[in-house]
């Protein structure tokens, strides 16, 4: 239904904001969370989340982070190959 449709957007919204923190304070695949915790409680997207799913929540974005930045560096490494 309608309640449940907003609900997840909402949901969603929170998520990808919390992403966008960690992207730009350059969280990164081997960080701790209980390193960052401290600097992220001042901002709003951290607090948007949850109090007992941020921690899980940390673990699985700074992953997937890690990923993307694996993969992107990989890519500039084959277009540097390439050019030569």
């Amino acid at each position: 239904d309608e309640g449940s449709a907003q609900a997840l957007r909402r949901l969603r919204s929170r998520l990808e904001a919390f992403r966008q923190l960690l992207r730009e304070r350059g969280v990164g695949c081997f960080d701790r969370y209980e390193t960052w915790h401290p600097r992220l409680l001042g901002d709003a997207r951290f607090t948007a989340i949850p109090q007992g799913d941020r921690r899980a929540l940390f673990v699985r974005e700074a992953k997937a982070l890690g990923k993307e930045q694996r993969v992107a560096a990989a890519g500039a490494r084959q277009a540097t190959c390439r050019d030569l």
